[in-house]
Parts: structure tokens; C-alpha cells; sequence
């Protein structure tokens, strides 16, 4: 774990994964084993989303929210601060055969 600094501060202990986000200002791309592993989990947090459309904490909870809201107008109940994963890949348009391809490729 590393350690994020503000001001001499320590504002909170971070994984690697998060700390090279915040050293790139929000650019980290997945590679193709990195994203399958992402998507293979049931529901999907706003770091998760960051990660795989490579946007802004602020436009991860704006897309986040308006998959909340399209979810409980067809009624359904979710989790507070997640959204179902396959909704989030229906949404990024994630072609998972080319990444299963990729992957293959490089073996």
C-alpha cells in the first residue's frame, strides 16, 4: 500500500492501483487481462468505473448515477454505491470476445 500525500499530510493509505491513478491525474489504461478481471465481478464501484472508461472521479459518479437512476425507474433495488457491472459494460460498449482474443494472442 502506499501512502497519499497532501499538503504533508497523510490523507489516506491507497492500493497501487490507485496511487498510479492519482500520480497519472486519472490516465491509467487497462490492458486486456486487467479489464477482464475487472469486469468479472458482479457489481461495480466508482473506482471500478475509473478504471475502465479512464474518466474523472467527478464523470465516473455522473455515469454511475445515471445507470442508478435508469435501474430504479425500471424498479429495480440496488446497492447504494454500486451498479451492476454488466450494465456498465453494455454502457462502455466492452467487447469481451476481442479482449478473450487478446489475451489468447499473447499466449
Amino acid at each position: 500500500h502506499y501512502r497519499m500525500i497532501k499538503y504533508s499530510k497523510i490523507e489516506k493509505i491507497v492500493s497501487k492501483e490507485e496511487f498510479l491513478l492519482f500520480l497519472l491525474g486519472g490516465i491509467y489504461m487497462l490492458n486486456a487481462k486487467e479489464t477482464l478481471e475487472l469486469i468479472s465481478k458482479q457489481w461495480c464501484s466508482t473506482e471500478d468505473l475509473m478504471k475502465l472508461a479512464n474518466v474523472s472521479r467527478p464523470t465516473a459518479m455522473k455515469f454511475k448515477n445515471e445507470i442508478m437512476d435508469k435501474l430504479i425507474k425500471q424498479g429495480y433495488i440496488i446497492p447504494k454505491h454500486l451498479v451492476p457491472m454488466k450494465e456498465v459494460v453494455d454502457r462502455l460498449n466492452i467487447n469481451i470476445a476481442y479482449l478473450e482474443s487478446r489475451i489468447k494472442d499473447n499466449q
